[in-house]
């Protein structure tokens, strides 16, 4: 009996905990079942006022035609590839970028002559200090020997440890300038002979644009004491202005033979003479007449207008690498049919290098 009860008594607590739910779940059925019938009232009452019986759209069209779709628009998700592709475009880009801006560098530093910028660039693929060493050690050893008479001091380059010379030469046809230099040290010699190599040809101009730079470019600096630096730029200033002084020399030159070449009728000789000289094409031409000086003397007599003895200092390109009496005899050579009408000529013929 007891049993029972407890049987009974607990299939009470359990109608009663369940009670709720069972209450809740019945209210939210006629509630939706409400809410259904008012939407479908609500859409005949749509379907009335607005569309007329005859219309070929039903109710049940009407609904899929007005309910908006349930579905999520997709949205693109980039996948790994396109954002390693994204970024490898970027990268491209900043390389780009940066390439430009390192080439424009570039070419701001890229104002030297072609040859030396060679050179230049020889040494700066040279990644070992050693190897540069031996390079530079090398060029001494092919530097052309430079003439004696043109060490002199006005050639010497001051402010180095070792004994500097350098000389500069103009040709007036090609505008450019040619160097010749020699030392003693044999480290400095090799930074001369890569000066005179590389400025081989050039105008005074691109002379004249030359900084020391690019000698840390080239990677020699660490090779280079500071005393041995400051002797490089020193020679770079010197070739600057031997460069200079020879494009001047040449240019007063040809002036001091164009005005020389003016005729004056008082002096017909001279004016032969100057005439036929400047087929030589000269640096420089000075024709003295020194007749005055032999007056009364017998050389001196049966010359129409007194023109005997000339006195000539002339230099030329064409003396270049030529002895003394092989230029005496050609500048006889050119005057040809003049000489036999003069008494005497003092000549003094030199090459451009030699002066």
């Amino acid at each position: 009996m007891t049993s029972s009860r407890f049987t009974a008594f607990l299939c009470l607590c359990l109608i009663g905990l369940a009670s709720p739910f069972i209450i809740s779940t019945s209210v939210c059925t006629v509630l939706c079942s409400n809410n259904v019938r008012n939407v479908r009232n609500n859409e005949a009452a749509f379907e009335a006022a607005f569309f007329p019986p005859s219309s070929s759209l039903t109710r049940g069209s009407l609904w899929a035609s007005r309910v908006p779709s349930t579905r999520v628009p997709s949205t693109r998700v980039p996948s790994t590839t396109s954002l390693l592709n994204s970024s490898n475009n970027n990268n491209v880009s900043n390389n780009v970028s940066n390439n430009v801006s390192n080439n424009a560098s570039n070419n701001a530093q890229q104002s030297l002559p072609p040859q030396l910028e060679k050179l230049v660039a020889g040494f700066e693929r040279m990644g070992d200090e050693k190897i540069r060493y031996k390079q530079l050690l090398f060029l001494a050893t092919k530097l052309p020997s430079m003439d004696e008479n043109l060490k002199t001091e006005d050639n010497k380059v001051p402010g180095c440890l070792s004994t500097v010379h350098v000389h500069a030469s103009y040709d007036k046809d090609k505008q450019t300038v040619t160097f010749q230099g020699d030392s003693d040290g044999l480290l400095t010699k090799g930074l001369v002979a890569m000066l005179v190599t590389g400025l081989e040809g050039c105008t005074v101009e691109e002379i004249s644009e030359i900084d020391g730079s690019f000698i840390t470019r080239s990677g020699l600096d660490q090779s280079l004491t500071p005393g041995r630096n400051n002797g490089f730029l020193n020679m770079i200033a010197s070739m600057k202005s031997a460069a200079s002084s020879a494009a001047s020399s040449a240019a007063s030159g040809s002036s001091a033979a164009s005005e020389a070449s003016l005729p004056d009728p008082s002096t017909p000789m001279y004016n032969e003479m100057i005439s036929k000289l400047t087929m030589l094409k000269p640096t420089s031409l000075e024709l003295l007449d020194e007749s005055s000086q032999h007056a009364g003397h017998a050389g001196s007599k049966g010359f129409e207008s007194g023109e005997s003895h000339f006195k000539l200092r002339i230099v030329a390109d064409v003396f270049e690498g030529m002895a003394t009496l092989k230029r005496h005899q050609l500048i006889y050579t050119i005057l040809g049919e003049t000489m036999p009408k003069i008494h005497a000529l003092s000549i003094d013929a030199k090459a451009p290098s030699q002066v």
